[in-house]
């Protein structure tokens, strides 16, 4: 009788970790799909039919696309947006302004070694500071053999709680990070995309 119970435990186990495998395949696959279209400059995913661009900041070397109709927010509006002394330098917005794409560069020092303490220290903070609000993935990964550490989470804004995909990197010794955010009620359309845009980033010397 055991004998059975453990065969039944184990053939369970064996089916839940080939659906789980199965899934994360899925996803690894749909994202793939998702870059390729960000480097072809239009996507076409569920709801979303977007012309694409590839922006050079900071003299050419970090790289990001972006959609075409989204425009770069004044000072002004970047102040107004964002009031805390650590605001971005570049802010990426769509129409309604509800979709943002911000990219800072800060003069604190940051080897490629420390990345993923920094992302842990910074996600640690926003746990302690918000501790209502949720992890929801994070992870690391490599492009042009720098490590990129990133994680998502919620936050609280005026129009509603938004999803945010957090990633940063050392960039000449120093911290380079951006943030795509949307409000969480949209995120189920747009996180692959923030994924593939995340995922797309390219350095050049």
């Amino acid at each position: 009788m055991d004998d059975h119970l453990d065969e039944k435990i184990l053939s369970i186990k064996e089916i839940l970790l080939g659906t789980e495998e199965k899934a994360k395949q899925e996803e690894a696959d749909e994202l793939e799909v998702m870059m390729d279209q960000i480097r072809d400059l239009e996507v076409t995913h569920n709801d979303l039919n977007l012309e694409m661009v590839q922006e050079s900041l900071f003299n050419g070397k970090f790289k990001i696309y972006v959609p075409c109709e989204f425009v770069l927010m004044t000072p002004k509006q970047i102040k107004v947006k964002y009031p805390h002394d650590d605001r971005p330098l570049i802010v990426y917005m769509n129409k309604k302004n509800n979709i943002n794409i911000s990219v800072n560069h800060l003069p604190d020092e940051l080897s490629d070694d420390d990345v993923m303490e920094l992302r842990n220290v910074m996600k640690q903070v926003h746990i302690n500071v918000n501790p209502n609000e949720e992890i929801l993935d994070e992870g690391g990964f490599k492009v042009s053999g720098k490590t990129i550490g990133y994680y998502a989470f919620t936050s609280a804004a005026i129009g509603g709680q938004m999803y945010n995909l957090m990633f940063i990197t050392s960039f000449e010794e120093t911290v380079l990070s951006c943030n795509l955010n949307c409000l969480m009620k949209e995120s189920e359309s747009l996180k692959l995309f923030f994924y593939g845009i995340m995922r797309t980033i390219e350095f050049t010397d």
